[in-house]
């Protein structure tokens, strides 16, 4: 006997699941939760998926295998854990097939990558931030780790970014490929994409780079949106900065 479904549309289904959890999470965890579902809702979307009922096992490996292309396994793994409970919702509301929650492989992840990424719980993030916004509003550490944190890019990907790859009118940071003058990808040119970033972290990039950044130049003669006193910052200087937060 087949499951009987009625059709949602993936964003939909989203704001219906964060809706029922309202009264359990914090504003910033209903916030980290809301932005880890935009990725699947908008890998959806871009597949051409515009209803939960097409959502299968194969829709769940191809959007796993798309999405670690684009962030650290640390990040993939609380995507992952965060879709599981969003498919477990689905289930409930009669929009996926039983059991789809229990195909989302979610990765281990060594304590190598544990220590070398920082992996924090989205509790531990949230009193890290409201710390950094109350005492080091728009420094140097309160941007990195703000922006790490929301978009999971890895650190080499942050310390690629110029000064013109953030656009704050529209809300973007821009990575790209530039191998040539000393930042590289690690998927090359298929890492290059925009990063949609929400309205507070790009206030707080905003007032970092009016108040607190560096003009230096790197020995390329660009200009790093992360800068520090002697250009930029090596990725044991962003590392430091946020061992020092948590």
């Amino acid at each position: 006997m087949t499951d009987q479904l009625d059709p949602i549309a993936p964003d939909r289904a989203v704001e219906m699941y964060l809706t029922s959890r309202e009264n359990e999470l914090s504003k910033n965890s209903l916030q980290n939760y809301k932005y880890d579902l935009a990725a699947f809702t908008d890998w959806c979307q871009q597949e051409g998926i515009d209803n939960m009922n097409d959502v299968t096992g194969r829709t769940v490996i191809n959007f796993r295998m798309d999405r670690a292309e684009e962030v650290k396994q640390v990040t993939l793994r609380g995507n992952l854990w965060n879709l599981k409970k969003f498919l477990r919702f689905c289930k409930k509301i009669d929009a996926v097939r039983a059991g789809l929650n229990e195909k989302v492989a979610v990765p281990e992840v060594s304590t190598a990558d544990e220590v070398n990424e920082t992996y924090i719980t989205s509790e531990e993030a949230d009193a890290m931030l409201e710390y950094l916004n109350k005492y080091e509003y728009a420094s140097f550490r309160h941007a990195v780790f703000y922006t790490l944190w929301h978009t999971g890019m890895r650190s080499g990907s942050l310390r690629s970014l110029d000064l013109g790859d953030f656009d704050p009118d529209r809300n973007t940071l821009m990575l790209r490929h530039r191998p040539e003058t000393g930042t590289p990808l690690k998927n090359k040119a298929n890492g290059e994409r925009d990063v949609y970033i929400k309205d507070d972290l790009c206030d707080v990039l905003s007032d970092f780079v009016d108040m607190h950044r560096s003009g230096c130049l790197d020995d390329y003669g660009r200009e790093p949106l992360f800068s520090t006193g002697s250009g930029r910052p090596a990725k044991t200087t962003l590392q430091r900065n946020i061992y020092t937060v948590t």
